[in-house]
This record gives structure tokens, sequence and C-alpha cells, in this order.
């Protein structure tokens, strides 16, 4: 395990065809490729595609039910290109066994798709001989595309974040909205959003209800990011629209105003053009075209990493710069969580803010701090 590791420290183990893992006493400098903030974890893929965890007992993929503060190493042979957190793990493996689709966590109403409903204490194998491009992982249900861009989901149907299936959930991988072709979908809390290939946005679960429905008079988005209740997409010039609930500033509009539900989508309040965006639990952040950070939304733990303590004011609805320690800190992935933010720079350095930072000095902060110092 890696718990208290310092991550400006070395790295050795070699694991499965020459990848390099995490470990002490190797002089390979470890480096960040991704950092996604969960609900009450974190996760990260370094190097090769290892992954990393830290924070709540039980969902960090270590084969134990112990927290942790700093990173520990996710087991298993796994090289993984993509990961989703919510208050669970999935992922999508690259290589020779590409978009192998693996989660981990506990898996309320089967959303872990292994063919059970039994708690996934390291990586499970989702039930399926599928291949998938895109998956997306919410409250307790996931969803992916497949590379023959047809859409799936598993977990639970309580709020129809499962369209027609008839019952109550699937502890596997169901085809969902047959006839349609996707290139991206994303989810959070009961509810779940893609984008068809005639780039029309579709939403369903939760408060949407029991069938698809389109977004009215959204734009083209090129990304898209679920949150809680909102959601967010940049369009191919890099606009920010947000759309959803908007208690905590978080569609960044300069308002706390509550639009109907099936609202067009709002431009967030900026002439900033963004390269990433994601939308959190109650919060929403995203990377300027010059590589700077800014999030907007609930900042009752510091989530905002603007470095100002919580309740002055306590969420914001205009985007606020995140503030780093240095100088030419370039952004290029951020990930926005319910208590938590991350991104990795340029330089692949791994940095959270908010509460979970996954460093052992500094885990809970109002500005950017590194991954496991």
């Amino acid at each position: 395990m890696l718990s208290g590791l310092a991550f400006g420290a070395c790295i050795d183990t070699e694991g499965p065809s020459g990848v390099t893992q995490p470990g002490p006493g190797n002089q390979t400098a470890l480096s960040f490729n991704g950092a996604f903030a969960g609900h009450a974890h974190g996760c990260a893929i370094v190097n090769g595609g290892a992954a990393l965890c830290w924070g709540a007992g039980g969902d960090l993929g270590d084969g134990t039910l112990d927290e942790s503060a700093t990173p520990v190493r996710v087991q298993g042979p796994q090289i993984f290109a993509q990961l989703d957190l919510s208050s669970f793990t999935c992922g999508l493996t690259t290589g020779i066994d590409g978009g192998q689709a693996w989660c981990w966590g506990e898996n309320t109403s089967g959303r872990l798709g292994d063919g059970t409903t039994e708690d996934g204490l390291v990586p499970q194998s989702v039930d399926t001989e599928l291949a998938f491009e895109d998956i997306a992982t919410a409250g307790v249900h996931a969803c992916a595309i497949s590379t023959e861009d047809d859409l799936y989901c598993w977990g639970s149907n309580s709020f129809s974040q499962l369209l027609a299936h008839p019952d109550t959930f699937s502890v596997s991988p169901i085809p969902v909205a047959t006839g349609m072709k996707f290139r991206d979908v994303d989810g959070g809390g009961l509810q779940t959003c893609a984008i068809d290939d005639g780039e029309s946005l579709w939403c369903w679960g939760g408060n949407w209800g029991d069938s698809m429905v389109e977004v009215t008079a959204a734009p083209i988005f090129e990304r898209l990011s679920v949150g809680g209740e909102h959601a967010c997409g940049l369009t191919t010039d890099g606009e920010a629209f947000c759309f959803g609930s908007n208690t905590e500033g978080q569609l960044g509009d300069g308002t706390f105003d509550q639009d109907p539900l099936g609202s067009a989508p709002v431009p967030v309040a900026t002439e900033l053009r963004f390269i990433d965006i994601s939308a959190g639990s109650f919060h929403t952040c995203a990377i300027a075209d010059d590589g700077v950070a800014y999030c907007w939304g609930r900042d009752a733990l510091g989530q905002l990493g603007d470095g100002n303590p919580a309740g002055e004011p306590g969420k914001k609805n205009t985007p606020t710069q995140v503030v780093t320690s240095t100088t030419f800190v370039d952004f290029v992935d951020i990930s926005a969580g319910r208590f938590t933010s991350c991104g990795v720079t340029n330089r692949q350095v791994g940095l959270c803010w908010g509460f979970g930072t996954g460093s052992a000095s500094q885990s809970f902060s109002f500005q950017p701090v590194e991954i496991g110092s």
C-alpha cells in the first residue's frame, strides 16, 4: 500500500506489460494522468495506467475496509484509460484489453454491474463481453457507451435511471434507448444525460421522469458533465453553459434563480473560454484556455479553491479563480466532486482542494495541495 508515500518521491514495482506501478525505491518520478473527486473518496491514474484511491474505507479498491488520508494502490492488473467517481468508482482499461469496464465499492442495487449485489473491495469486472468507449457513474447507477455507440446502463431503476426496464434494478448492463447512437454520456445523483450522434442532448431519471427528454434549445456541446442536480457543457469554441438546480449558484450565471425543469441551458457569466468542465454535487469547476482553473457554486468546505475561508460567502454564483501557491500552474484536467475538487497540471502534478485532498499534511485546504504530500 501507498498510504503515507510522498508523491514527490520515487516509485518501483514493475507491473503487467512493463507498466511501472507505485511503490518505494525506484528512480521513476510519479506523475498523474488524471485526478478524480467523488463523494467521500478520490482516485487518480498515474504512470502507465495504475489507479490509486484515498478517502472512505471500502471505496478504495485495495481489498480492505480501511480508510486512508493518502493514496493506496488499487489491487489488480488493470491498466486504466479513464475513471469516473461518485459514491463508487468505475473505469475503462486501455491496451490489449482496452474498453473493458471495471467497478468497485459499495454495490447497492447492483451498481457495480458485476452480476451480483456484493460489495467490491477490489475492481470487479462488469458482467458483459462488450467493449466501451465512455463510462459514467451516478448515485446508484452507471451507464456506458459501447464501441458500437450503443448506450447501456445498470444499477438502480427506482427513479427510471434504466428507462423502460421493468425491474427496480439490474446487476448487469442492459441496452437503453435502442435504435439511437450516442457519443457522450454522464450521470450524477439520480439523473443521466447523453449526446446522440445528431448532437441532440437528452436527459432522464430523477426529476426528468421515466422517458428521455430532449433539453430545450441546448447548444451543441463538445463536452458534457452532469452533477447532482445540474449539468454543464462546453461548446466547440469553449463557451460554458449550465442547466438544472441553482440553489448554490452552481450554474454560474450570476444568479441563484431556479429555472423550470427542462429550461434551456444558461451561459456562465464570463467572457472566458474553457477547455474542460466538471459538474460536482453542488459546485462546478472549469479550466480556461490559458490553463487557469475556476470554480463556482457551494464553497462550504473550500471546494472552490479560491483561498478564502468557507462562509465568506459560502457560495458564489460566478466563476472564481482557483488560487495556487506557485505561479505558472497550467491545468489540463479538472474534476468536481461533493466536498472536493481535483486537477492535473501540464507537468502531470496532481492537486486537490476542499475536504479529502489525498494529502496527509493538509487533508482540508482552501487552495490546491499536492496529492500524497
